[in-house]
């Protein structure tokens, strides 16, 4: 499997420069429940978690993370890092793609999926440990921010309706990167959002920005000002507002 191992190297390298020699006790603004050494811990657990998932090559429900798995007081917060990161690149470098794998969402339920899911957990996760440690949060690579955008939208944002319904409220969402040709819809209805790679009609409302920043605000990293927001602001504000996602 290699359309996804490069782009997650390349973020879990990033995430480890990030803590390197920072506070571990910084707090990290955009998950206000954690200091650093706990957003090592959550990122530590998820990948090891996950390259367990993909090494079973079973679409079994597997236990929960192991929520008291974290770095030891004193531990080097990097090195701890670079275990689990090294067991979820050698799982993604050698399983098929459409290996079956546990997800938590309901399809595609194969090891490819969990390698393109990481690579934006790894990413978002990396610019918050780069705004903890005191340095601007960079963006994400275009390429991998697109298909990380249109992940989030065909996957992220069906999920998080089986969890918290859409409230009410019907029109077309258009997210539209400005560096990238990926421009993505969400029909939001009764029935809940539909996502398209085609236009399913006007877009009521529109939010344009690079695809990082598209990104991070539907991850709720940067605010709704961080985009320029057109047609129907009380729309596309429902929708960001409507996703709570870590």
């Amino acid at each position: 499997m290699t359309d996804h191992l490069e782009p997650l190297r390349a973020e879990s390298d990033r995430f480890a420069a990030a803590i390197s020699g920072a506070d571990p006790g910084a707090r990290v603004p955009s998950c206000p429940d954690w200091d650093l050494r706990e957003l090592v811990a959550h990122l530590g657990r998820v990948q090891r978690f996950w390259a367990g998932v993909i090494e079973r090559g079973e679409d079994v429900e597997p236990q929960d993370p192991d929520e008291s798995l974290r770095p030891a007081e004193g531990e080097d917060l990097v090195t701890w890092f670079r275990a689990g990161a090294d067991d979820l690149l050698a799982a993604v470098a050698a399983a098929p793609p459409d290996r079956p794998a546990w997800t938590w969402w309901e399809a595609p339920r194969v090891a490819g999926a969990i390698a393109r899911h990481q690579v934006q957990e790894a990413a978002v996760h990396r610019w918050d440990a780069e705004v903890a440690s005191g340095r601007p949060g960079t963006p994400l690579d275009p390429d991998a921010a697109a298909d990380a955008l249109d992940e989030f939208i065909h996957i992220t944002v069906v999920e998080h309706h089986r969890w918290t319904p859409w409230p009410g409220g019907s029109g077309v969402v258009e997210l539209a990167p400005t560096d990238v040709a990926a421009t993505r819809w969400v029909a939001l209805g009764d029935g809940g959002p539909v996502p398209a790679t085609a236009a399913p009609g006007a877009p009521d409302a529109t939010l344009a920005g690079t695809a990082s920043d598209l990104l991070l605000l539907l991850y709720r990293r940067i605010p709704l000002g961080g985009v320029t927001a057109g047609g129907n602001r009380a729309l596309a504000t429902a929708f960001v507002d409507w996703l709570v996602v870590e």
